[in-house]
């Protein structure tokens, strides 16, 4: 029997970065049946009950899948009725783990993860997908009562490839580097990478991250004004010969690693966690860096042809083999399907 999936996410196909979650649902589509009724969607109703919404849409929905940022976003809590009043499960995709509040006195409070923890709890889902599973800033366990899946971040070949032509930039940094003490590794690179290229004649690219709210950042916009998303950001990894970056104090396995090595890109970051559950070898398929050695290892890297594009080959296999959004998609069904 064919499972059923209701997509109550948000339609992000022209968000940037967030864009790839547009990709993964397309590819469970191919897989499973799937209907979309979030905001942005032809079948999106506004303010009507779940319930309701899964009797008009696909009353036989196995699985009703959303995206907690979006309530974190809006403020409003979806009112899942009780396991016994429904016939469907619940999932929602669940993103950062912490939830940032500014700079200096400001910064996370580390009290907030744990209540972050117990809102996810106390929603209703029967499960969470999760970007992330740990966090760097806290040795204390999160306990999540729905069953969880490590859905990490994944890449569609549709967008980011290696191309033929050749690589026109040494250097690329493209992303936040602020606030410093969210950023330290990345703040590094963003200021001492200009002087490391005047020294070794280096051709680069650096861009900050564009600016605005996350549900609002149209491609489409930021590309009429120059700014380096979407396809042209795919494109710019594709010329680039290294991708240094960090991976903020949370130590997350951001979508910055898939989207270089689906390039054939080579990466430079620190080692995030997890890394040995996402095959993420330091050393072999991206080189590991810290502050204290990030100009040393990215000078040897650029200059050294060979040693580079071996690493940036491994890493290109890894992405083939475990982090397309074809072969999380497939995980992702297959989570679902055993626990429909």
């Amino acid at each position: 029997m064919t499972l059923n999936i209701l997509f109550l996410t948000p339609n992000l196909e022209d968000r940037v970065c967030l864009n790839f979650f547009d990709y993964l649902e397309k590819d469970i589509g191919k897989l499973v049946n799937c209907a979309w009724a979030g905001f942005g969607h032809s079948n999106h109703v506004p303010n009507r009950s779940i319930d309701k919404t899964v009797k008009r849409v696909m009353p036989d929905a196995d699985w009703v899948i959303f995206w907690e940022f979006e309530f974190r976003w809006n403020g409003i809590i979806p009112k899942i009725l009780p396991p016994e009043q429904r016939k469907y499960k619940t999932a929602s995709y669940v993103g950062d783990l912490h939830v940032w509040q500014g700079t200096g006195k400001n910064k996370t409070n580390m009290q907030t993860i744990p209540r972050r923890a117990n809102w996810l709890n106390s929603v209703g889902f029967d499960a969470l997908l999760m970007i992330y599973t740990k966090i760097g800033i806290t040795d204390t366990p999160l306990i999540f009562r729905p069953l969880v899946f490590h859905m990490a971040p994944c890449v569609s070949q549709t967008l980011f490839s290696p191309l033929k032509q050749k690589r026109e930039y040494d250097v690329a940094f493209l992303g936040s580097h602020h606030a410093r003490e969210l950023y330290p590794l990345r703040d590094l690179i963003w200021t001492g990478l200009p002087r490391m290229a005047r020294r070794n004649h280096w051709k680069i690219l650096m861009r900050r991250n564009p600016g605005g709210a996350a549900l609002k950042r149209s491609i489409k916009e930021k590309l009429l004004k120059g700014e380096i998303v979407g396809k042209e950001y795919a494109r710019v990894l594709a010329l680039t010969k290294t991708f240094p970056f960090g991976t903020s104090v949370f130590r997350y396995p951001i979508l910055k690693f898939f989207e270089a090595m689906a390039c054939r890109t080579c990466v430079l970051a620190d080692t995030p966690l997890t890394a040995e559950e996402l095959h993420l070898i330091p050393d072999w398929n991206f080189v590991e860096i810290n502050k204290d050695n990030w100009e040393r290892k990215l000078e040897y890297y650029v200059s050294h042809d060979e040693e580079r594009e071996e690493v940036a080959q491994r890493g290109y296999d890894t992405f083939i083999k475990y982090h397309t959004t074809e072969v999380r998609a497939r995980q992702v069904v297959d989570f679902l399907e055993r626990h429909k």
